[in-house]
């Protein structure tokens, strides 16, 4: 990884590129390439180029075809084509192909040059930063919903890294590399269970049968999680994926499948698997009992799946003693009788505060059961979306 931005200048003739090298030594780390396969070459071998300025005509590739080419693997790199062909097609070929940023015409001055290339350095940081911003945004936004909403509906979401985690693994072991919008539809997919009843959720869990309207609830918690998700932008893959769930033919095979149909197979199977685990179900003998209705691939794909216990001590306190990072050992209810958090669960300090916010109103039952870990049980965490990071140039001047 670079420590800064870099300019690369492509150029068949090397006393050109020597003359720009030195010129802009003291401003920006320079490197230089003599044809497009080793700018390309560079490029691969060196992250973070904030600028690309290329002559036009080169042996073997030109410029504008060079351009296409970055502008297809690294799009947030500046492109600047200098020519000596002062040719309307030309330039034409080279906006249209590479996208440049600026045209300029041979011979150019090399103050013209240095200006070019400092605006280019500012366009490249602009655009790293937005990106920045927005990515950031939306996965504190993503972050903070899931924090949320274990806090509101822990059945839906104690389960939710355990549920991911499970996605990733077999998609390891069957080849089939899991994008980040299929990590965020493992994250998410039980987000439409907030609109669930808890008795339901819990008759569901257990594998009881449900009346007419609670099947009708299960059948719409799927339609409304889509629902929420599809108008967050960059998030319509992620609602497509669980839009999908279970709609997958008899007898399919995740690798006979299209990327994102085979990840929503494959998630489909996690969030059953994971089901029946939350009953005290081993996650081995649940994919060897699904594997003839689906096919024996689950089996492969899951087998082996860790969820990893925690380990540490078991004790009872009350609920004023809870501290977070505690797991809840057994379901956690009200005087009256209604779960508030489930079997698994770690206290994070949204959950704590809920706690014990019930227990010094209506109460719960106590002394509370759970496990101080020794080591950490993960909580859902928004994997990290695809992005580049700004960073400022070292020029000295």
């Amino acid at each position: 990884m670079e420590k800064s931005p870099w300019v690369l200048c492509v150029d068949d003739e090397r006393r050109v590129l020597e003359a720009i090298e030195q010129h802009f030594a003291f401003d920006y780390e320079v490197r230089t390439a003599t044809n497009g396969v080793e700018a390309l070459a560079l490029l691969e071998e060196h992250p973070g180029c904030a600028v690309v300025v290329t002559d036009m005509r080169m042996p073997g590739m030109t410029g504008a075809e060079l351009l296409a080419q970055i502008r297809e693997r690294s799009p947030q790199t500046t492109r600047v084509l200098l020519t000596g062909q002062a040719s309307l097609d030309a330039a034409v070929e080279a906006v249209n192909r590479g996208g440049i940023y600026r045209f300029l015409i041979k011979p150019c001055p090399i103050d013209l040059l240095g200006t070019v290339i400092a605006d280019g350095l500012e366009q490249y940081q602009l655009r790293a930063a937005e990106q920045e911003l927005i990515q950031g945004t939306l996965r504190g936004t993503i972050q903070i919903l899931i924090d949320v909403l274990g806090v509101t509906s822990p059945l839906a979401f104690s389960r939710a890294e355990v549920v991911r985690a499970a996605l990733v693994y077999a998609g390891e072991r069957l080849g089939l590399p899991i994008s980040w919008e299929g990590e965020l539809a493992a994250l998410l997919a039980r987000l439409g269970w907030i609109s669930v009843p808890p008795d339901v959720l819990e008759h569901y869990i257990a594998g009881q049968p449900l009346s007419d309207e609670g099947l009708r609830m299960m059948a719409n918690a799927k339609q409304l999680a889509g629902r929420l998700l599809r108008p967050v932008p960059r998030l319509g893959p992620v609602a497509a994926l669980i839009d999908a769930i279970g709609t997958a033919p008899p007898g399919s095979n995740p690798l006979s499948l299209p990327p994102e149909a085979g990840t929503a197979l494959l998630l489909s199977v996690a969030l059953e698997l994971d089901r029946r685990a939350m009953r005290g179900e081993q996650w081995d003998k649940c994919a060897a009992e699904l594997a003839p209705a689906v096919g024996s691939w689950v089996y492969d794909a899951f087998r082996g799946y860790d969820v990893g216990s925690p380990g540490g001590i078991s004790r009872e306190v009350m609920a004023k003693d809870l501290v977070a990072r505690m797991v809840v050992e057994h379901p956690v209810r009200t005087l009256s009788g209604t779960m508030i958090l489930p079997e698994g669960t770690q206290l994070t300090p949204l959950l704590l505060a809920r706690l014990k916010n019930f227990a010094r109103g209506i109460g719960v039952v106590e002394p509370i059961k759970v496990r101080v870990p020794q080591r950490g049980v993960v909580q859902p965490t928004v994997p990290r979306l695809p992005t580049y990071v700004a960073r400022r140039p070292t020029k000295t001047t």
